[in-house]
This record gives C-alpha cells, sequence and structure tokens, in this order.
C-alpha cells in the first residue's frame, strides 16, 4: 500500500508540471500588406512589434497559441500530421492553426513563424484585415 502512495505521489507532481509548460514568445520582425485608402492600393508593409507577446502553454491535455494576457485561444497545435497529437514532434516542432492563419515554433532552436491569410482575396479592400508574415524567438518559462 506504501508502494502505491509513493508511485502516485511521484508521478502526480510530473502531471502538474507538464500542465504549467509554456513558452513566452516575442516578435523580431512582422511584413505583409495594407491597404492605402488614399491611392487604393495594396502595398507592402513592415509592422510594429513593440509590445506584442504571444504565449504558447500547455493547458487541459493540449498546446494553445495566444496573444500574451488573452483569456480564450483561437488555436488547434498538433505535431505536424505525425501521429495528430497536441505536442512538438520528433523534430522538435509543433503546428497550431490560429484563427486566420498558423504558427510554426521549434523547442530546439526556440524560434517561430506566423502567418496571418485573412484580408485581400476576399476582395473587400480595408487596412485592418491585411496578411502579414512574422518571426520571432521564444523562451521557456
Amino acid at each position: 500500500m506504501n508502494k502505491f502512495f509513493l508511485f502516485i505521489a511521484f508521478i502526480f507532481p510530473i502531471d502538474l508540471a507538464l500542465a504549467q509548460e509554456a513558452y513566452i514568445c516575442m516578435p523580431l520582425k512582422k511584413t505583409g500588406f495594407k491597404f492605402e485608402a488614399q491611392s487604393r492600393n495594396w502595398e507592402q508593409a513592415n509592422f510594429k512589434t513593440e509590445g506584442d507577446k504571444k504565449i504558447l502553454k500547455y493547458t487541459n491535455g493540449a498546446w494553445e497559441w495566444n496573444r500574451f494576457g488573452q483569456k480564450h485561444s483561437f488555436s488547434n497545435c498538433n505535431d505536424g500530421g505525425f501521429s495528430n497529437k497536441s505536442d512538438f514532434n520528433s523534430a522538435g516542432f509543433i503546428f497550431c492553426d490560429t484563427f486566420g492563419g498558423s504558427v510554426r515554433m521549434s523547442k530546439n532552436s526556440l524560434r517561430y513563424i506566423e502567418t496571418y491569410l485573412l484580408g485581400y482575396a476576399d476582395g473587400i479592400d480595408k487596412d485592418p484585415d491585411t496578411p502579414l508574415i512574422e518571426i520571432g524567438t521564444c523562451s521557456p518559462l
């Protein structure tokens, strides 16, 4: 009986540690396209990254990609289809589908790339809905 409790006490903290695993990610560069209302043309653009933090965290048995401080996740992360698990694959990558785009992050290089692909193709020319690509680095929390 004592061995059983020792086993449970040993396993339980490991589960807690996994449930709290997270990475904070900071963008380095963000580029894409924006609609210039005055000229009525789409132009190449660089976007500001100051204060834009992301977090990749393991919560409720799955990895989630969010803007830092955001309460609700709009992501679905997996190993890239190798086993369809919500985890990093054997090469150290995780793939997340987000609202309007995707994220790929490597726990080995601690780098990520994020895309946002809504806007432009829908034919609605407006500035706030701009396709972009962002690169950045992450740190374990």
